[in-house]
């Protein structure tokens, strides 16, 4: 996460990416060890988050990707597209910092990781 809040670059928000769905998915192989009500309320915010991260990702290989058939084609892709998916990384990257603040700060989010918000197993 710290890597992503220096540099907001495509390989931090790849690395970003697959930590995310890697606590997601830990978190699903220990479903049975939590309160269920905290712990659906988690993964869905996880999932959330997932995606936001995704379409961040999804804007960096389609600026890419362009770039790539634009040079192979000897295409002319107007400056505006690229002004216009800037834009739209931008504010997705601003919304994943927002999150990933929210994740750092919330006191439920706090509490679920930090408490005792697992069920006993006899």
């Amino acid at each position: 996460m710290k890597a992503y809040f220096k540099s907001p670059d495509i390989d931090n928000l790849h690395t970003l990416r697959i930590a995310v769905r890697r606590l997601r998915y830990s978190m699903e192989n220990f479903e049975l060890c939590y309160k269920k009500k905290e712990f659906n309320k988690m993964i869905e915010y996880l999932k959330y988050l997932q995606d936001l991260i995704g379409e961040g990702r999804d804007l960096d290989v389609f600026e890419e990707k362009i770039k790539h058939l634009a040079e192979e084609n000897e295409l002319n892709i107007p400056d505006y597209l690229y002004k216009i998916i800037e834009e739209k990384k931008d504010s997705t990257t601003h919304n994943i910092k927002l999150e990933l603040m929210k994740l750092l700060n919330d006191k439920n989010i706090k509490d679920f990781f930090l408490q005792q918000n697992y069920k006993r197993i006899k």
